[in-house]
């Protein structure tokens, strides 16, 4: 007959969320991975403002609009039928 035991209990670790594990395992573990972190959140900070306000905030939603209408200054999305 097998005897059985109970081993001893252990304390749970240290509270970090699984995002947090995450960001250091991989966009902070090296410093080159800090830096191409960082580049990289600079290059979005740049970038996505224009994209936005050309894409949506300046674009020309108006379905009747002909192509005098639609400017430079925004996306026109009346010519994209769904």
């Amino acid at each position: 007959m097998a005897i059985y035991s109970l081993k001893e209990t252990k304390q749970p670790p240290q509270s970090q969320t699984k995002a947090a594990l995450w960001l250091k395992d991989n966009l902070f573990s090296s410093s080159s991975n800090i830096a191409l972190t960082f580049v990289a959140l600079y290059l979005i900070y740049l970038l996505l403002p224009p994209i936005l306000n050309w894409t949506i905030f300046d674009a020309n939603f108006d379905l009747t609009a002909d192509n005098e209408s639609c400017g430079r200054e925004g996306a026109c999305w009346s010519f994209i039928n769904a």
